[in-house]
């Protein structure tokens, strides 16, 4: 029978000696803000997770609470340590106009940017992030309420752009104008190969708009709000 030899670090407990291709990837499990803690263990565990590969995809969502720094800060340090290097973002719930265009500023190489159920930022905030992401492949918004001239940004924007998703948060009452999404997207998004609507008002006239400006598409998912 084959047995397996443990480390001493891993017999005695001891963290802090586990080589860095073990320590590494338990680490990256545990978040980038378990990460930014795990920086001020020692030296050793400073080093590894100073290390911008580690921080080229961030799931920034409010497990960060309790590690003993305002998360915005917490963001703008794995954003700062990604060394310009970050292509993955995900935030919910607390993003702001002034964090995102922080994190725009200084990840020009972002690829996939997911908000979910944000509510503290603005449209026209949006608008001035995307316009500083030309290589956005994915944007999704999951539970947000955005303006057409989101869409328009992005489509104008962000060339590459290949998935579009939006679950709208607005209510049956408070739907501004059917097909106003629909209508934006088939005008700026010619490229998309998938896109999601749900929640969002349209007409047989905006699905007919989306697929005939946007012959790319591999999926398409709509869900209208009374069914949502």
């Amino acid at each position: 029978m084959t047995t397996t030899s443990l480390s001493p670090a891993a017999r005695t407990g001891n963290w802090s000696e586990l080589p860095p291709e073990l320590l590494t990837p338990i680490l990256q499990r545990g978040g980038a803000f378990l990460m930014l803690s795990a920086r001020k263990v020692c030296k050793a565990w400073h080093r590894i997770c100073s290390d911008p590969d580690l921080w080229r995809v961030l799931d920034l969502r409010c497990s960060g609470y309790g590690y003993g720094l305002p998360l915005e800060t917490m963001a703008r340090q794995a954003v700062d340590l990604s060394c310009g290097q970050l292509v993955d973002l995900t935030i919910a719930l607390w993003a702001t106009d002034r964090l995102l265009l922080y994190i725009s500023q200084r990840s020009s190489q972002l690829r996939r940017l997911h908000l979910i159920s944000s509510v503290n930022f603005t449209y026209l905030g949006l608008v001035e992030v995307v316009k500083r992401l030309p290589l956005l492949e994915e944007l999704h918004f999951h539970r947000i309420f955005i303006s057409d001239k989101v869409i328009e940004a992005a489509g104008q924007c962000c060339p590459q752009l290949k998935s579009f998703k939006l679950t709208s948060s607005r209510k049956r009452d408070q739907c501004m104008r059917c097909d106003e999404e629909a209508e934006a997207v088939a005008k700026n998004m010619p490229g998309l190969r998938h896109l999601q609507l749900i929640a969002n008002p349209m007409y047989e006239t905006g699905l007919q708009a989306i697929l005939d400006n946007c012959p790319h598409l591999e999926s398409l998912d709509i869900l209208l709000p009374e069914l949502y």
